[in-house]
């Protein structure tokens, strides 16, 4: 990897390094949830659930569709499979 590599790897594995942020991707699994709905689950005011919802979906790790009055999110598998190859990058073969 190059040092631009690097450096947008990092934050992508910054995006998953905060517990709030693994739990909002626990609840969602594999459905698509709104806001409200993630709310209920998790305590934690609203603000701070929007400001994570916002960095996961700006890093690509959750899409986000607008239906009507609301914003349901679901996880976007080609985000999680990147990091996971940049993890596979580090791996060592014996």
């Amino acid at each position: 990897m190059d040092n631009s590599e690097i450096k947008s790897s990092l934050e992508l594995l910054r995006v998953f390094a905060d517990e709030k942020r693994l739990n909002i991707l626990n609840v969602i699994g594999d459905k698509k949830l709104s806001g409200v709905d993630i709310l209920e689950q998790l305590p934690m005011p609203q603000p701070t659930l929007s400001y994570h919802l916002k960095i996961l979906c700006d890093n690509k790790i959750l899409n986000a569709e607008d239906k009507w009055r609301w914003t349901y999110y679901s996880i976007n598998n080609d985000g999680i499979e990147k990091a996971i190859n940049i993890l596979k990058q580090l791996e060592v073969t014996k």
